[in-house]
């Protein structure tokens, strides 16, 4: 199977839905934060994170929906999704630190599957520039 074949647009505009919904849930989220009155750093900050995924999702479900793929193909950026590994990939070594820590055989399990997934998005990514030049 291949990954980069084309799904069909009924898929694209499913996920576009989906990717909707994601979007819709982190801005209720951002008012939620808003409507909770506590003004600090820390929910500004949150309030900032929320609203740039948000956003981020919005975006894909634009581009799902819409049909209006990126310049050089896929759904994300190779450094989008560079990003996505970093983050996925320390989130899961520090998940697998706290499993082997507890003894949770469940934990470390997890953690050690998407240890190589990210890395394989990681070496996608890097075909992408290769590819695109960049």
């Amino acid at each position: 199977m291949d990954y980069q074949a084309n799904t069909g647009r009924l898929s694209e505009v499913l996920i576009g839905i989906v990717t909707t919904f994601i979007s819709l849930i982190f801005f209720g989220l951002v008012f939620i934060l808003f409507d909770n009155g506590k003004t600090s750093f820390a929910a500004a900050v949150g309030v900032l994170a929320l609203s740039f995924l948000g956003l981020w999702f919005a975006l894909l479900s634009y581009r799902l929906l819409f049909h209006k793929p990126k310049k050089y193909g896929g759904l994300i950026s190779p450094l989008a999704l560079k990003f996505w590994c970093v983050v996925f990939g320390l989130s899961s070594t520090v998940f697998l630190l706290f499993g082997i820590l507890e003894l949770n055989i469940k934990a470390v399990f997890s953690s050690i599957i998407m240890l190589p997934a990210c890395w394989y998005g990681w070496q996608l990514a890097n075909k992408r520039q290769r590819r695109n030049g960049t």
